[in-house]
């Protein structure tokens, strides 16, 4: 039997303009996702930042209410007394004015 040369398929221009196409493709899909990752970072960011000023109005805010409560109770007590003072004095008043 004769020899044959046996010749390697070529490729045709289109084969690498189709796997041109599919590099460029993924390239644009790549610079997609990234651009939606530092997105999503930046909001995940964001959040974390809202959250933190969030927590942190709470604890003040929760400061404030344990004052306001720790002031309306001296202010409760004080009224009380004045009142028991003030009931005192009329009675010795009244003592004094009826002796």
């Amino acid at each position: 039997m004769p020899a044959v040369n046996e010749v390697a398929p070529v490729r045709s221009n289109q084969d690498f303009i189709d796997k041109d196409r599919e590099i460029n493709m993924l390239r644009r899909k790549l610079n997609a996702a990234e651009r939606e990752r530092d997105e999503f970072k930046k909001s995940a960011e964001e959040l974390t930042e809202k959250l933190s000023n969030e927590r942190w109005t709470s604890r003040a805010k929760q400061a404030w209410l344990k004052r306001s409560m720790e002031d309306m109770a001296l202010l409760e007590a004080a009224n009380n007394a004045l009142s028991k003072a003030m009931s005192t004095l009329r009675r010795n008043i009244g003592d004094g004015i009826n002796s």
